[in-house]
């Protein structure tokens, strides 16, 4: 061994070739393709996972700040597109890529969290025509979620004050964009609903790259605005824009300035549609009033109007002789009636026990019970024998009779009985 050569150690070989990795302009920042095998997210928030195509393989990191901001879950079998640089992990020796920003092979990855999020939230019902409310007609306050320094909102102001003098203005400030943003539009949002008597509510910013507008797109913005209860409107970007928060919106604006339109009418237009509805008013007035007085000359016209004591006198002479014929209905009921029941009297009269008597016949009591039979009394009773103009009161001396005779009631047909009683009167 040649004594003029001083070995170098693993450790400054290995810190060599990562110092030249990291001095090399394309492998300090490269975009690189590949298949992701053996995914590992640490608990400590890193992602680990190796890229890898038909020639070669490369293990990759991606530290917990930027893993974070991932929208996806990284998939084993995807391919990806990984930005970042190349380096040496000296204490193994081993060859590594250091990944700050990771996209799905073929669509944005922004893309595909959108797509994911927005499938999800509409299986919800959140996106449906049925929840959306109509926007009052002409509100009276009207609050504005955005950033305060942004152009949105003096371009919001100026158009709702050029169309509505003294409308009510409330602004809630929020940060419209960067990772905040999400969290602190969800929170205007829930300080909005504690405001008093706001009719509307307009949410929205500027335009910007889809990363701008992210903060839009945000779960949670999405929620607060569901569960809100003032009429919204989404006024986020530009007319192409499309954002989540337009979907769950009662209106989408294409811009800020278009939603200021869209809710305040403007005055001169306002009072066009009033003149408009009373020009309306006034003709269907006219018409009604013309038809009416058409109406009443027709009336005037007739025989009833021009003549009015015709009628009278006419009805008079009709409730006289309705009068006349009801005055001999009556008679002749009442004859009827007499008749009826004076024939009712006669038949009454002749089933009358006085009528029996009246004939020559009498009716025998004893002790207060009709005595029909000569069996019914013994020597010694007393008896009361009723006539037509009075009562003996006998006793029984003696009873006598033939043949048993059957009790019949006493009439002008009856057969005369075969037996008697001897009775003396008693004073």
């Amino acid at each position: 061994m040649n004594e003029t050569f001083t070995p170098l150690s693993i450790g400054q070989i290995t810190r060599y070739i990562r110092e030249l990795l990291s001095q090399d302009d394309l492998l300090s920042g490269v975009w690189l393709r590949g298949e992701a095998s053996n995914v590992t997210r640490h608990a400590s928030g890193h992602l680990y996972f190796t890229l890898k195509d038909e020639d070669a393989q490369l293990r990759c990191a991606m530290w917990r700040p930027d893993a974070g901001r991932l929208r996806f879950p990284v998939e084993v079998g995807a391919r990806y597109l990984a930005y970042g640089q190349v380096t040496l992990y000296e204490k193994r020796g081993d060859l590594s890529f250091v990944a700050e920003h990771l996209e799905p092979d073929g669509r944005g990855a922004l893309h595909i969290a959108y797509e994911r999020l927005k499938a999800r939230l509409a299986a919800e019902g959140l996106f449906d025509e049925a929840r959306k409310r109509p926007l009052p007609f002409l509100p009276r306050r009207v609050g504005l979620i955005t950033s305060p320094t942004g152009a949105a909102l003096h371009d919001m102001v100026r158009i709702l004050r050029e169309r509505h003098p003294r409308l009510d203005l409330v602004v809630i400030p929020a940060r419209v964009q960067g990772d905040a943003a999400p969290e602190s539009i969800a929170q205007a949002i829930v300080a909005a609903c504690g405001v008093e008597r706001l009719d509307v509510l307009i949410v929205g910013r500027g335009g910007g790259s889809l990363e701008d507008l992210w903060a839009f797109n945000d779960e949670r913005v999405v929620r607060a605005l569901a569960n809100c209860p003032i009429p919204l409107v989404s006024a986020v970007g530009h007319e192409t824009d499309f954002t989540l928060a337009d979907f769950v919106a009662d209106a989408r604006a294409a811009t800020p300035t278009a939603a200021a339109a869209l809710v305040v009418p403007l005055a001169e237009e306002l009072r066009e549609f009033v003149a408009a509805n009373l020009q309306d008013a006034a003709r269907l007035l006219d018409r009604h009033l013309t038809e009416g007085r058409r109406r009443v000359e027709r009336s005037l016209e007739r025989a009833a109007f021009a003549h009015p004591l015709n009628r009278v006198l006419r009805h008079r002479q009709e409730l006289e002789r309705q009068s006349g014929r009801l005055c001999i209905v009556g008679k002749d009921l009442l004859r009827h009636r007499r008749e009826r029941t004076a024939a009712l009297a006669g038949r009454l009269h002749a089933l009358s026990p006085l009528g029996v008597l009246a004939r020559g016949y009498a009716l025998v009591r004893h002790d207060g019970k009709i005595v029909r039979r000569a069996t019914e009394a013994l020597p010694g009773d007393r008896l009361d024998i009723h006539l037509r103009d009075g009562c003996l009161v006998s006793v029984v001396e003696e009873v006598s009779w033939t043949t048993e005779i059957p009790a019949v009631e006493l009439s002008e047909s009856s057969p005369r009985p075969s037996y008697c009683l001897k009775t003396k009167g008693t004073p």
